[in-house]
């Protein structure tokens, strides 16, 4: 999970300048995430596209982006990567992003 390490970075040196959440299609499985502060919302969800249009940061691993157009100021980082058939391409893979509210704005 690329996109953990992002996390895990934002939560060590954050100082409360960002609001991570994390997309999941069971979200369910992953609440214990809310005990680290950290925001988890259905994949797919009203709520994901509501955080993902209005983020700072985009950090996904699903090989694509959402067709959501990018605003001035926005960032999205892919951290899908793959090199041959080894990998399963996007629509295989488990939905999992991460947005990234930045509170300077």
């Amino acid at each position: 999970m690329q996109s953990q390490i992002f996390s895990e970075y934002l939560e060590k040196y954050n100082n409360g300048n960002y609001e991570l959440i994390w997309a999941f299609n069971h979200p369910e499985k992953y609440y214990y995430l809310k005990d680290r502060g950290i925001k988890v919302v259905k994949y797919g969800s009203l709520k994901r596209f509501y955080y993902e249009a209005t983020c700072t940061f985009s950090v996904n691993n699903v090989g694509s982006f959402s067709w959501l157009p990018t605003r001035n100021g926005q960032y999205h980082i892919n951290t899908w990567h793959g090199g041959g058939c080894y990998k399963k391409v996007s629509l295989g893979e488990k939905e999992m992003d991460i947005y990234i509210l930045n509170h300077f704005y």
